[in-house]
């Protein structure tokens, strides 16, 4: 009888544990980036948390860190930024998209915004100075299939005592999972 009221009891408790909900999905995002910044090459690496996905758009905040990985008496920037990317299908006109033979829709639009400090050296030995700079960029990607890797390309703006444009000619991989 035992034997029997133990099946019993792992029989109704596999469905138990097959009901209990599914944690939520966290989406974490990371992306890297190849430019020029002060007229060196530049590596942008990013990480940080998606908050919002719809169809519409998507919002995530992340921490960004462009540096001269092959010269360290290069400027470097950490910035705390802010995306949000939206459908290119929504800048364009209606009666434009009709004509065109691409659906606008599968490419993003992503503008960020952020604030952060950059590092600039001193020399050998000489600790570096520091200052704030103001961070903004519009980029332009495409998904890959499976939705989990977007390619793309665009501009970046540091704003600053010693900022300037970074280029950002060879392109942009995403990860979002």
């Amino acid at each position: 009888m035992r034997k029997l009221l133990a099946f019993a009891a792992l029989l109704f408790a596999f469905p138990l544990f097959a009901q209990t909900p599914a944690p939520p999905t966290q989406h974490f995002v990371m992306s890297t980036m190849a430019g020029s910044y002060g007229g060196s090459t530049v590596s942008i690496a990013a990480t940080g948390v998606q908050l919002v996905q719809q169809p519409a758009y998507a919002v995530s905040v992340a921490y960004e860190f462009i540096s001269n990985p092959a010269d360290s008496s290069k400027p470097r920037v950490g910035s705390g930024i802010a995306n949000v990317t939206v459908s290119a299908a929504k800048f364009v006109p209606t009666a434009v998209k009709s004509k065109l033979l691409i659906d606008l829709s599968n490419y993003n639009v992503t503008f960020q915004g952020g604030a952060g400090r950059e590092s600039v050296s001193n020399g050998a030995g000489v600790s570096r100075t520091n200052h704030t700079v103001g961070n903004f960029g519009v980029l332009g990607s495409y998904p890959l299939p499976g939705g989990h890797v977007q390619i793309g390309g665009g501009y970046k703006w540091i704003t600053g005592a010693y900022g300037g444009l970074v280029h950002v000619p060879t392109g942009q991989l995403n990860f979002v999972f």
